[in-house]
This record gives structure tokens, sequence and C-alpha cells, in this order.
């Protein structure tokens, strides 16, 4: 009886999967994408210079001191530099050995009247037993006469 209940659910779930599909198009090839969109199609940040940022730098040295767990998983850094306690999309993209890359998306973005939703990238690398920003970088859509209404790494007006 129980191994008949999981292949019903087995199957209700791919049932489900393949209207998915049928209903969200490219949002749900976007979602198994192999390869992160190129940086190039980003504007890098600053970790040393950008005032937001600056302060997550403290953070992440201290708590990278103090071992917290964390400081461990990309996605979790990610999550914590780009400020989304609930993104609307987490992409996690391993590269090989130590690297990865997470992107995170925001659809829509509420705290800033000239976005439409913002996407950013981190790339991560480990390096013994410390999880290394190798690169960071957004792009924005934004809304209408505010910029690009396309993916660009311009900043919205």
């Amino acid at each position: 009886m129980i191994i008949k209940k999981r292949f019903r659910l087995t199957g209700l779930i791919i049932a489900l999967s393949v209207l998915a599909v049928i209903a969200g198009g490219c949002d749900v090839i976007q979602k198994f994408a192999s390869q992160p969109t190129s940086r190039e199609q980003y504007r890098r940040f600053d970790f040393n210079h950008d005032p937001w940022l600056l302060g997550f730098n403290e953070a992440y040295e201290a708590a990278t001191h103090n071992r917290a767990s964390w400081t461990k998983a990309p996605k979790k850094v990610a999550l914590r530099i780009a400020g989304y306690p609930t993104p609307d999309k987490v992409s996690v993209f391993n590269r090989g050995t130590g690297r990865t890359t997470v992107i995170v998306l925001k659809d829509p973005v509420r705290e800033d009247d000239s976005i439409a939703a913002a996407e950013i990238r981190f790339d991560f690398v480990q390096n013994e037993d410390r999880l290394e920003i190798e690169w960071a970088g957004g792009r924005w859509r934004c809304q209408p006469g505010r910029g690009q209404s396309d993916w660009g790494p311009e900043l919205c007006r």
C-alpha cells in the first residue's frame, strides 16, 4: 500500500511539473540552466568602496573568525550580502573543484521605486577552510521610464 501511494505521488509530481513547463515556459528552463549568465552581463561590485558592502566585510570577517556556520555555505553568504531573507529565486551552480556561483533574484523589488527586478551574482572559491568571494556583481530591470527595460548592468534612475 505504501509503495502504491509513493508511485501515485511521484506521478502527481511529474504531472504537475509537465503542467508547469507548459504554463511557465522559459522560467522553468531558466531554473535548470547548466551555466550562469556571464559576468559581462553584470555591474561588478567593489567590496572595498561600495558603502553597503563595507559593513558586510567587517561582519563576514568577524563571523569567519568565530567559525559561524553560515560562512561555510555559499548560498547563505550570498543571501546575507544580498540582504534577502526571502528572495524569489536562488540558483546555485557548481563550477568545479571548490568553485560555486550563486545567483539571487528579487522580483519585484519593493525597496526601490526605480527597480522592477534585481539579480545579484556571487562567485565563490573554497580555500582550505575559508569561503572567499572571488567576484560579485548585479544587474537590473528598471521600471518604465527609469532605465533599461531588459536585464542590464546599468543602475536604474
